[in-house]
């Protein structure tokens, strides 16, 4: 918790991506209720709906969205800028970016599941 009584993201974020362990526990635990509410949220719902997640490929849940997806790149240096305006470390930073898929892992992934479909 922060001063404030809110829960401390940058502190889990923190835990998180220093310890694989951590973060695979934590994954596991979110990840069906995770499912559960973007299944809830576009469910009935027409047209062009926007979902932001860097997790569709790592949590294999491209299904919701029927597997259509917009996969966004942005440069090392840009992802560099946005983490460091967050306040994080460059520890921290290296060990998120090493913590997540980089974007040719993930368009693998996704091509995968498409094709498995």
């Amino acid at each position: 918790m922060n001063k404030d009584g809110d829960i401390d993201k940058n502190s889990i974020r923190n835990a998180m991506f220093s310890n694989p362990d951590i973060k695979d526990k934590i994954n596991q635990l979110f990840q069906q209720p995770i499912r559960t509410e973007l299944r809830q949220e576009v469910y009935g719902k027409t047209g062009i709906i926007l979902i932001e997640s860097a997790l569709f490929a790592e949590h294999n849940i491209s299904d919701i969205v029927n597997n259509n997806i917009i996969l966004v790149h942005t440069n090392q240096e840009t992802q560099l800028k946005r983490l460091q305006n967050r306040g994080d470390d460059m520890t921290t930073i290296k060990n998120f970016l090493d913590g997540q898929y980089n974007t040719v892992m993930k368009q693998k992934s996704l091509e995968e599941k498409i094709q498995k479909s």
